[in-house]
């Protein structure tokens, strides 16, 4: 739960500098497109950030959340809203998502991911 809530709070805060050496990923990261590096990953989530002035998180709301041995399946409600940059027009994100995270060097890191409107 931590681990999930982190990252989307790093993803969305845009007073805070988003720093992916900080982020809690492995080194390669499952999407719906395939696998890329951790450094790929951050430069989208990059681009998709700098699109937008600010970010409102209405909900995220975990669904399910199943933990074995040193992995777990988180699932996930989520609404979002984002005012794109330089032209104060609202876009709004909504949808079901999911992390799956691996336990490394005692520390919850998302290995696969699927955020509706941002990586999937």
């Amino acid at each position: 739960r931590t681990a999930s809530g982190d990252f989307l709070n790093s993803l969305f805060n845009k007073e805070r500098e988003f720093n992916p050496e900080y982020l809690p990923l492995t080194k390669e990261i499952e999407i719906n497109a395939g696998a890329i590096n951790q450094k790929e990953l951050a430069g989208r989530l990059e681009l998709f950030r700098a699109s937008f002035d600010s970010f409102d998180l209405h909900h995220f709301n975990i669904t399910s959340l199943e933990i074995k041995d040193e992995t777990a399946e988180v699932s996930f409600d989520i609404k979002f809203c984002g005012i794109i940059e330089g032209t104060g027009k609202k876009k709004i994100f909504s949808g079901k998502g999911a992390f799956s995270l691996k336990l490394e060097y005692e520390y919850w890191s998302i290995c696969k991911m699927n955020i509706p409107g941002v990586i999937s």
